[in-house]
Formats: structure tokens, C-alpha cells, sequence
């Protein structure tokens, strides 16, 4: 059996072969978050070098959450339009797991956190039992503070995820030398665990069905909990202004969420500062940028050169707030 395994639950995209007999291949890029764009170049890549086409794969897994509200969208619908239409089977494994996985033989307890924002973080808790991976606290998301008063009844916990560097010298203050860090290698999560546990589910008879599995965000995302709230109601909550330079990097991190082949930041500096026809607007939620448009001007004529709007924030009415804007700014010159 042939296992190509993908994660994109946190700022890591990795890819990987796994057979019966051994990793095959594996690529993982810690560059930026931008999976949209490069996981299908990374799994044509990784199928290219290893010898191998999509036919002599049997199984594809892909990490299920909890992570990123996006990256795990990006993954999941990846591998389920893999395996739509074809024979394959469709696993998913924890981001969690794969992290716990990876720590080899551990003669304590695993503790992964990745980052939930706001000082939370997800987690849960393994240990090896006679060479196995035990799940004994199951996930959850927590307060850093609440999760280490938890721990404070164990003796020995290695610590791994991308919420290490952030609570690190809290952990390290609360638990002393009880706390152990995985290394750099193993901190995130690598697609060749996810193929190795996504076999022995298989072989346990532990099949995904596509039509219905949904990544597990545990948390709503945070345009959810604060429409719930009350907070994002009204489109008066966002504020258009005109694109800067400043805004650049926020503006290529909507753009990469949004399409397969996003604008460059070169691109977007060039028609700020070169383009006299360009008019580019950004949408702000709470200073923070999560959409924008473009147009050029051109004698009595308007044409859209692009518009997105951050996944979190989609079905709003905000990309059509953006063309108003636009042709407001388009009429005054008529």
C-alpha cells in the first residue's frame, strides 16, 4: 500500500510518500503560510522525483485538525478532490497525533499546543504504552494557564507544536525541570507521520468518508464567535480607506488565501507608486486588513483588477462594499 500524506494545519506545508516498507519522500516548507499556492506543485514535485504517479497511490491522508482555520480547508479539499472519482481511500489523522507521533519513545507525557490565539491553545495528551500511541486526555482547546495547572500532576512532559515559542517561557516558569522540548525537526507536523498513522488506520479499518468529514476546528473562527456576539453585524463595522505601501504585506496575505496564482508584493508597490490609472481601496476590521480591491481609471471607463476578501470574513456583503467603493470612485470623475 502507497500512502501520499499532506499537512497544512499550521505554517508548515509538507507532503509525503509512504509505503508499506518505507518513506518514499517527503517535502516540508516552513516559508511563509501560503498552501494554497504551493501544495499542488509540492505533490506534483514529490510524485515527479519518487518515480511515482497518482495511480500507484492508494491510500491519501490528510491531517483533519485541529490548526488553522484555512490551512485545514485548503488540505481537506485538496485530498478530498484527489480522491473524488477515483478508488482511493480517504484518511485523516489529528494534527495532534502526528505531533505525539513523532516524539519517538517518550518515557513521559506528550503534551502538543498549537496556537488558538488569545493565549489558548489546542491540545491534548499521549504517552507510549508497550510501544503505542495512548490518546489520555482527549482534545481541547484551553488556556495556556488552565492547561498547566492540568499538567502540574505530572512528573515529566515534552512539549511540541508552534505554541511552544509563544508560551515558552511560561512553561518553562510554571513546571521548571519537569518540561522537555521536542527538537526543531520535530516541533510541527510532517506529512510522513500522517502517512504512517493514516496505514495503520487503514489496516484497522479506519476509512474517512469524504461526503461527510469536516475539518475539527474545535473553536468557531473568530468572524463566527464575534457575529455571535454581536460584534460583526452591521457593514458599518468595516472601514474602506485607500491601499499604502504599509499595507502591502497584509494585503498579499489575503491574496494568497484567495487565489492560485496571487498577485506578487512587487506587483501590488507597482501599482501604487507607478500605475497613475490605479485606484486601490483596503478593507479594514479592527485596523487589521482583510480584503481589498483595485481598479484603473482609464479616460470614461472602470475596469476591476482585482478584489478579495480574507476566507474568515467571506459572505458578509463585504466584497460587494468593496464595489461600491470603486464605482463611487469611478463616478467622480464623470
Amino acid at each position: 500500500m502507497k500512502v501520499l500524506a499532506m499537512d497544512t494545519s499550521s505554517t508548515v506545508a509538507t507532503v509525503s510518500i509512504v509505503s508499506d516498507e518505507k518513506v518514499e519522500g517527503e517535502i516540508y516548507l516552513n516559508h511563509k503560510m501560503q498552501h494554497s499556492v504551493i501544495l499542488f506543485p509540492m505533490i506534483e514535485r514529490l510524485l515527479e522525483i519518487t518515480e511515482n504517479s497518482l495511480k500507484d497511490i492508494d491510500i491519501i491522508a490528510v491531517s483533519g485538525g485541529p490548526g488553522s482555520f484555512t490551512g485545514l480547508r485548503i488540505g481537506v479539499a485538496a485530498a478530498k478532490g484527489i480522491v473524488q472519482g477515483s478508488n482511493k481511500s480517504f484518511i485523516t489523522v489529528s494534527s495532534l497525533e502526528a505531533m505525539a507521533y513523532q516524539q519517538g519513545s517518550f518515557d513521559g507525557v506528550i503534551c502538543p499546543i498549537m496556537d488558538a490565539l488569545r493565549d489558548n491553545v489546542y491540545t491534548a495528551l499521549y504517552e507510549y504504552k508497550a510501544g503505542e500511541l495512548i490518546n489520555i486526555i482527549p482534545i481541547d482547546a484551553l488556556h495556556i494557564d488552565e492547561l498547566l495547572e492540568k499538567l502540574e500532576a505530572y512528573n515529566k512532559i515534552l512539549f511540541c507544536g508552534d505554541a511552544v515559542s509563544i508560551h515558552f517561557g511560561k512553561i518553562k516558569d510554571r513546571l521548571k525541570d519537569r518540561a522537555y522540548f521536542s527538537s526543531k525537526n520535530n516541533m510541527l507536523p510532517r506529512a510522513s507521520s500522517i502517512g504512517e498513522i493514516a496505514l495503520k488506520k487503514y489496516y484497522k479499518g479506519e476509512v474517512s468518508d469524504i461526503y461527510t468529514f469536516s475539518p475539527l476546528y474545535i473553536r468557531k473562527s473568530q468572524a463566527e464567535r464575534e457575529y455571535e456576539k454581536g460584534q460583526v453585524r452591521r457593514l458599518s463595522d468595516f472601514i474602506v480607506e485607500d491601499m499604502k505601501l504599509e499595507d502591502i504585506d497584509d494585503v498579499y496575505e489575503v491574496e494568497v488565501l484567495s487565489f492560485k496564482t496571487p498577485w506578487s508584493k512587487e506587483a501590488f508597490q507597482t501599482e501604487l507608486t507607478r500605475n497613475s490609472c490605479a485606484v486601490y481601496k483596503v478593507l479594514r476590521y479592527k485596523e487589521k486588513v482583510i480584503g481589498y480591491a483595485g481598479m484603473w481609471c482609464m479616460i470614461d471607463e472602470g475596469h476591476i483588477t482585482n478584489i478579495a476578501v480574507h476566507p474568515e470574513f467571506r459572505g458578509q456583503g463585504l466584497g460587494e462594499k468593496l464595489v461600491d467603493v470603486l464605482i463611487e470612485e469611478a463616478q467622480k470623475d464623470i
